[in-house]
């Protein structure tokens, strides 16, 4: 965030009503505008900002990332979105929806896709590769039992080096529903062999499931 920042805001407020003609900020490493005018229950403000560079929060990548779109207020003070992001390695993110102004309750969807090695950071010195595509909804009190929709990978690759163990080929679908994850992986070990699993796990811990695992040939290695 080293550098200068300039901002400029032309806002009117007329009791609980705010004119937003212009809000913007620009640094070297973000910028952010905003106009439109916001109400109780209604109003809605167009907004755009951009990250020069993920480079400092996803090693590995490195680009910029942007959002845009809509924010505003409906009936009852609930909040409305329809937002759109972009970054490097195809990451694509699109949101839209309503949620209650106290949070009790929310219709929103998410889908688009993101690599997989955005986690590699996390799983250090495991890792993987590919495209994780996700469609996803949340109805409902905000919670995993409202939460429904697929995660999906395709050809994609995870390495286990402390235990030699290195997948690829990895087809992996995850549907959503009620509370429960059905899960449906298939690999191929680059040391020979195949994986499958396929069944149900409880999303809420202590995560009991019914996994059906079929190991054909895999070769591990020590």
């Amino acid at each position: 965030l080293a550098g200068t920042a300039r901002g400029i805001a032309d806002i009117a407020r007329d009791g609980r009503n705010f004119d937003v003609t212009t809000l913007s900020i620009d640094a070297p490493a973000v910028s952010l505008t905003a106009t439109g005018n916001l109400a109780d229950e209604s109003g809605t403000l167009t907004l755009a900002a951009r990250l020069a560079n993920i480079a400092p929060y996803a090693p590995g990548f490195s680009g910029p990332a942007t959002v845009e779109g809509t924010l505003g207020r409906i009936t009852d003070g609930d909040w409305r979105s329809d937002l759109t992001g972009t970054g490097p390695g195809n990451i694509r993110v699109a949101s839209a929806g309503t949620l209650a102004e106290n949070l009790s309750t929310a219709n929103v969807t998410l889908d688009g896709a993101a690599p997989l090695s955005l986690a590699n950071r996390f799983i250090s010195p495991r890792t993987v590769s590919g495209t994780l595509g996700f469609d996803l909804a949340l109805n409902g009190p905000p919670g995993l039992q409202a939460l429904s929709g697929r995660l999906e990978t395709a050809n994609a690759r995870a390495s286990s080096p402390n235990e030699r163990i290195v997948l690829s080929d990895l087809d992996t679908t995850v549907t959503l529903s009620n509370g429960r994850a059905q899960l449906d992986v298939r690999a191929r070990a680059e040391a020979g062999g195949q994986l499958t699993v396929h069944g149900p796990i409880a999303l809420p811990a202590p995560f009991n499931g019914t996994l059906a695992i079929a190991l054909n040939r895999l070769n591990v290695r020590d």
